[in-house]
């Protein structure tokens, strides 16, 4: 199996501003999807960015190159079945989101292959290229998850869920409140005990005060500013999330958004703390947690299915007030 640095920057969403307005920029009207049976999804539109052609993907391909994907293909069987759900469900909103609100650029697509905006997908070239030997293995634990939960998918007050995941969290899965200024009633912070025992989810980092200057002055409003300031964290959250960052610079304070100033020095999570060694002239970060983590932790996911909990389980857990809803 891959090693898990690689699995962590490969199958993480690892990135730390999510793309709020594709998955959230609106509900999907109420009314189209009032009877679950007629919605069955056969394709998937797909629009290749590079070609601007949007092809027509069998849903059950789809869903295979999306867990292959997003999960690590050796975890639990419920784990991955738990993943399956939550990509069927991502593309059921997705399609509705569309239809109710088309985004221009997709030209009539429910998603294209940029994988910083949409859900990762693998093809089958890409899944071969990235497994090898370990390919036909792959492909059928993620093909025996998305047959077993054939049809399933999350809803709330009968529609399909915003769907987030992350690798792994600090111990405490963050609301979508406070990861990205929206309230979510079933995205909220959940206990995630296991994922403390995960080697990799720390990180250590060595920053000089021009290194962090080079990377966050363009976050700055300051017009006169230099390499000469200082960090605090503020206003952390109860899983750590820094939400804001106090700068002094120039003898002026200011406050920058704590996602933001993780992203500009590629933490792995906006869950850190940071000190400065003056002598040094040195700031020392530990990150906790990969992704935004909010939503379901994929080796909290795991660790559950290890324990005897079946996906079903696993899912309600991670998203909280929803139902797990049979189209077929």
């Amino acid at each position: 199996m891959k090693d898990m640095i690689k699995i962590f920057i490969v199958f993480s969403m690892l990135l730390l501003i999510v793309p709020s307005a594709v998955f959230i920029k609106n509900k999907p009207d109420e009314n189209s999807f009032s009877s679950p049976g007629s919605n069955v999804l056969e394709n998937v539109r797909f629009l290749n960015e590079s070609t601007g052609e949007v092809a027509e993907i069998p849903l059950r391909e789809y869903l295979i190159g999306c867990v292959i994907a997003q999960m690590p293909y050796d975890f639990s069987a419920e784990a991955l079945k738990a993943q399956a759900v939550i990509c069927r469900t991502y593309i059921y909103h997705r399609r509705l989101s569309e239809m109710s609100d088309p985004t221009e650029g997709l030209k009539g697509a429910d998603i294209s292959d940029d994988c910083e905006v949409y859900q990762k997908y693998f093809s089958s070239d890409e899944a071969k290229s990235y497994y090898g030997d370990e390919y036909e293995a792959a492909y059928k634990a993620c093909e025996q998850a998305v047959d077993e939960t054939k049809g399933e998918i999350l809803t709330y007050e009968n529609s399909p869920i915003v769907t987030a995941f992350h690798a792994v969290s600090s111990g405490i899965t963050e609301s979508a409140a406070n990861a990205w200024g929206v309230e979510i009633p079933y995205l909220v912070s959940v206990k995630s005990e296991s994922d403390t025992l995960i080697k990799g989810a720390k990180k250590e980092y060595e920053f000089t005060s021009d290194e962090i200057f080079a990377r966050i002055k363009e976050l700055l409003l300051q017009e006169e500013k230099s390499n000469d300031f200082s960090l605090e964290a503020q206003d952390i959250t109860p899983c750590g999330t820094v939400k804001t960052m106090a700068v002094t610079n120039s003898g002026q304070e200011e406050s920058i958004n704590g996602t933001s100033f993780a992203a500009a020095l590629n933490l792995a999570s906006s869950c850190f703390e940071i000190t400065y060694d003056k002598s040094a002239d040195s700031f020392h970060i530990t990150s906790t947690g990969v992704g935004h983590m909010v939503g379901l932790s994929q080796y909290g996911a795991d660790y559950m299915a290890k324990e005897g909990k079946t996906y079903k389980e696993i899912l309600l857990h991670y998203f909280t007030g929803v139902e797990l809803t049979a189209l077929l």
